[in-house]
């Protein structure tokens, strides 16, 4: 059974710092910098519109793990995850400090995000990594030869959190 939304998908993401610069005196000056941006992505599988959304947990055990990004994932409500196209992907490191190092499957590598199947990159202690690609071709899925993620936590145990947000074509 496919997930279905009633509403649409919101990303809001907002950068905000102060900056604070002592000048003569001890009179401070203080410049306030801020940068956000906001989307939505409506039901539906073309631009600006995604109709699958996957929030999962992944245990990663000391050992590189495969996420099957075309049948392999199932959301919290038991639905099967079957990704064309990747519009949004969200992964968060919970570990103080290990590293998962993301991409690279030796076989049926999912590598439209990465530029090639060999290309990596690593999601720090406690941190994450965000990809955004609302347009109708985002980062396409191929179910059978190019739809593996691997997660690869090296020799720690860590949780990791995993969105994505999708279309079925």
């Amino acid at each position: 059974m496919a997930t279905t939304y009633a509403q649409a998908i919101t990303l809001t993401l907002k950068i905000q710092a102060a900056l604070t610069k002592t000048q003569g005196l001890n009179v401070s000056a203080v410049d306030t910098i801020l940068k956000d941006m906001s989307d939505t992505l409506a039901n539906g599988t073309g631009a600006d519109q995604a109709d699958k959304f996957c929030p999962v947990e992944v245990s990663l055990a000391a050992a590189p793990t495969d996420v099957d990004l075309s049948g392999g994932l199932t959301d919290w409500h038991g639905n099967t995850l079957t990704a064309a196209r990747v519009k949004g992907l969200l992964v968060i490191n919970t570990h103080a400090t290990g590293v998962i190092t993301v991409g690279g499957a030796p076989a049926n590598a999912w590598a439209t995000m990465f530029g090639a199947a060999t290309h990596q990159f690593k999601v720090r202690p406690l941190g994450l990594q965000f990809s955004w690609a609302p347009d109708a071709t985002a980062y396409a899925v191929t179910a059978g030869t190019g739809d593996l993620l691997r997660l690869d936590p090296g020799a720690d145990t860590i949780l990791c959190y995993l969105i994505i947000i999708a279309s079925s074509v």
